[in-house]
């Protein structure tokens, strides 16, 4: 059975087969990113060959299925906090006393 959740921009349907393409797509893109990793460590290159950056993408789309903020973000999250933001005035304020 299928579960209809909405439909796309082209106006066909988006089911939860989303989440079983997403995984595939995703695990391609990790291999992907392993690949490029090996080729320039095989080639003697002072860099990742942009696995890194492929990395960095999965983490981000992961997290926005999810519904989560991505972890390097954590120090940004903290400054929508009114008492961190409160202590931030204060420290302006009065110095590091």
């Amino acid at each position: 059975m299928r579960l209809i959740v909405g439909t796309d921009l082209n106006g066909g349907s988006v089911s939860d087969d989303f989440e079983n393409r997403a995984d595939r797509i995703t695990a391609l893109v990790e291999k992907r990113a392993k690949e490029v990793a090996d080729n320039a460590a095989f080639g003697g290159c002072m860099h990742d060959g942009g696995a890194s950056s492929l990395r960095e993408q999965i983490e981000f789309f992961n997290c926005g299925r999810r519904r989560v903020i991505p972890s390097g973000w954590a120090q940004y999250e903290k400054q929508i906090d009114p008492e961190y933001t409160e202590y931030l005035r204060l420290k302006q304020k009065f110095g590091d006393r």
